[in-house]
């Protein structure tokens, strides 16, 4: 089983050409988190809607949807704050975990390089709406911007995200670090980086690499953020390489 996971302002949706490429192997499970994409923020006993502020509720919330359909064993990928939810995944529950991909993500929620603080993109979601920052960050994932041809269907993924969701996403990001727990995570883990990704320096990838135990990089050369859609037969195979390993 292999479990696919979104990172910020994405859905199920984002990993079609890795689904179609895994499904010949693996069974395959993309979850959307609440709030984003085509799924609605939970509601409460009273109507309301829950909304997630920290990583580890993405994880508990992973976990439960694993558990209603019983699986109990997975390779687990997670891209960006999906690759935070995963390295919490491992911290909590890395006995349910048989290989670990780390993508374009890092031990710093609070993504010191990225492409402006996230502080600045939460004030500026409040005070203008999320559209005009959505464009800017979803463009900010590829080398060629929003000429991209994979970046209409980012921003319209990003688009159907709550403002909720995007806040609570914000906030989990911002108040989360793995930085001085790597060395508790005991899974094979592959860590895989862009060479021109704008969220994650590559001093984020190495502090990964450095700090889990046995952990291998593979670096992408002339991607940004998106590497699964910039250049996805490389990403694909480095994945599957790793995961068919003994």
């Amino acid at each position: 089983m292999l479990v696919l996971q979104h990172g910020f302002l994405s859905g199920s949706a984002y990993w079609q050409k890795q689904i179609d490429f895994f499904s010949r192997n693996f069974d395959v499970i993309a979850p959307t988190l609440p709030g984003f994409a085509d799924h609605p923020c939970e509601g409460t006993a009273e109507g309301e809607s829950r909304t997630i502020h920290t990583v580890s509720g993405y994880v508990h919330y992973l976990i439960a949807l694993l558990d209603q359909v019983n699986v109990l064993h997975f390779h687990l990928l997670g891209h960006s704050m999906g690759g935070m939810i995963a390295q919490e995944a491992a911290l909590e529950f890395g006995h349910r975990i048989d290989k670990l991909v780390l993508y374009g993500t890092g031990p710093d929620g609070a993504l010191p390089g990225r492409f402006e603080p996230i502080a600045a993109s939460r004030q500026r979601v409040i005070r203008e709406g999320p559209r005009s920052t959505l464009a800017r960050t979803v463009a900010s994932w590829f080398v060629s911007g929003d000429r991209d041809p994979s970046y209409p269907h980012c921003i319209e993924l990003a688009a159907a995200a709550s403002v909720p969701a995007i806040l609570g996403g914000y906030d989990a990001m911002a108040t989360w670090s793995s930085a001085e727990r790597l060395h508790r995570i005991g899974n094979p883990t592959l860590v895989i980086w862009g060479t021109r990704d704008r969220s994650y320096h590559r001093n984020q990838a190495d502090q990964l690499v450095h700090g889990i135990a046995g952990a291998e990089l593979a670096v992408i050369e002339n991607c940004g953020h998106n590497v699964h859609l910039e250049k996805p037969d490389r990403f694909n195979q480095h994945v599957f390489t790793f995961l068919g390993r003994d």
